[in-house]
């Protein structure tokens, strides 16, 4: 049976005829983004922008987005974000919303969760997000993005730390984020380096972001019995 319910930060589905010995449901969260460009002001084909859209940031130099590269980078952040996050998440199922009886006896199913992203122009049609984007200058290599502030740069995969066995660990930016819009947190937030309330240095951004080490929910397991 498929149930479903429609939130503001995204579409909701869970499907119980899925299963398998490792697999009792899959609930698949669809995100709508709307896509915003952040260009010079006054028409120009050159300016600046602040970090993390705050006034008292640095400056970044920025160009106007042309259609082509536009529409390249909307389907290279759809494209990569879906393929990081979709099936990469097992949902610690503590909710007794989500129990089934089964011959008198009451489970909590093993759940899989799916991520479907839809993304386009922010002024068309409704979106869960919208996602402001700016194009940096090429002599820039760095600006202050959040959830719903990105930078052209954001799709390319970067250098964050390295393992254990020294690796590099890359990560892509925007992965990062729409991690924290699918709900994720930093796994170690709270931490002397990673602050409850932000904002977050670059020490819990590297260590425990989502999309580099981290990903969160339980490994594969049958449905177990509640109480």
């Amino acid at each position: 049976m498929k149930t479903g319910v429609s939130t503001a930060k995204c579409d909701i589905e869970l499907d119980t005829d899925v299963c398998d010995p490792y697999n009792n449901a899959e609930l698949t969260l669809t995100v709508n983004m709307g896509f915003r460009q952040i260009n010079p002001a006054g028409g120009a084909n050159e300016g600046t922008y602040h970090d993390y859209g705050d006034a008292a940031a640095p400056t970044r130099k920025i160009v106007k987005w042309t259609p082509g590269v536009w529409d390249k980078w909307k389907r290279d952040f759809l494209k990569t974000a879906q393929g990081f996050w979709d099936g990469r998440i097992w949902l610690v199922n503590n909710f007794a919303e989500l129990e089934f009886d089964h011959k008198g006896t009451r489970y909590r199913p093993n759940v899989w969760c799916r991520c479907t992203l839809l993304g386009g122009d922010a002024d068309k049609g409704v979106r869960h997000h919208v996602i402001d984007v700016v194009r940096l200058h090429r002599s820039e290599t760095w600006f202050g993005s959040h959830a719903t502030l990105y930078d052209s740069l954001d799709t390319h995969l970067v250098r964050k730390d390295t393992d254990s066995r020294g690796r590099p660990i890359m990560q892509r930016a925007h992965v990062h984020e729409v991690g924290h819009l699918l709900g994720l947190d930093h796994v170690d937030v709270g931490k002397a380096h990673c602050p409850a309330a932000g904002p977050w240095s670059g020490a819990c951004d590297r260590r425990t972001a989502p999309g580099a080490r981290d990903r969160r929910g339980s490994r594969r397991r049958p449905a177990s019995r509640s109480g």
